[in-house]
């Protein structure tokens, strides 16, 4: 096999992960319409319609969940002894598995979700017009808050994919006591550098400077604490699953 980063061998690993997964893919789309539809329906249920935060607020979490347990139905034959063999004989790089794996779960679940989500809402919709009588309106369906899902799908997707090939047993609860601990750590560093920083403002003793010094923590901190965040969960994460898959191929 040729050391040359090759798309076309990324392109044949995603065809191959689909087909294999399908059934997985397949019953979890339907189960997530089937949600999202039900949820949509009973929105209109009380104001006989269906506005956007309401319906980004079904989509955003089902999207969530869904995308989450979809990752770890990858990397199953790495933890195969029968078929880990195969696997890893497949002539592709780790990088290009791992590229192939990331974009299967994400921007691929991303842009098929997204559809789905389109036809479902406005199934839902055109149902709550003719049974329920509510309103007609398709445009008030995605907002910004699409936006905003997708990014943070994407920010801690690879923190799933790193428990998808790390753990061989009870992957979706040791994933979730990783995130657990990391959000943990992250709440300790923000409280840590509090009162660092704002020692000076007497906050400790509640001197008259503490509402001063919580705004310009907020301010301060805030943006750092979601940046570091963003870097550790997302670019951070996919180089430790690039690193844990080639140690599973050694």
């Amino acid at each position: 096999m040729s050391k040359a980063f090759d798309i076309r061998r990324i392109i044949n690993h995603i065809k191959r992960d689909v087909v294999l997964a399908k059934n997985t893919i397949g019953t979890t789309l339907l189960v997530s319409a089937g949600l999202l539809f039900m949820l949509c329906v009973f929105a209109q249920l009380w104001d006989k319609k269906l506005d956007s935060e309401e319906f980004m607020g079904a989509f955003g979490f089902i999207y969530f969940i869904s995308g989450s347990l979809l990752s770890f139905s990858f990397f199953r034959e790495a933890h195969n002894t029968k078929a880990n063999q195969l696997y890893f004989t497949l002539p592709i790089s780790p990088f290009e598995r791992i590229t192939a794996v990331w974009l299967t779960t994400a921007v691929l679940y991303t842009a098929v979700f997204s559809v789905m989500g389109l036809l479902v809402g406005g199934m839902s919709i055109f149902f709550g017009s003719l049974v329920l009588g509510a309103d007609f309106a398709m445009s008030t369906l995605f907002s910004v808050g699409y936006w905003q899902a997708v990014a943070i799908y994407m920010t801690i997707q690879p923190v799933f994919l790193f428990g998808a090939i790390t753990f061989k047993n009870n992957r979706i609860g040791k994933t979730l006591l990783f995130i657990i601990f990391t959000v943990l750590v992250f709440v300790l560093f923000n409280m840590v550098a509090y009162g660092l920083l704002n020692y000076g403002y007497d906050v400790f003793n509640g001197g008259p400077l503490r509402n001063q010094a919580m705004e310009k923590t907020e301010s301060d901190l805030s943006v750092l604490g979601k940046g570091l965040f963003a870097i550790i969960s997302g670019p951070i994460m996919l180089i430790v699953t690039y690193f844990k898959l080639v140690e599973r191929e050694a």
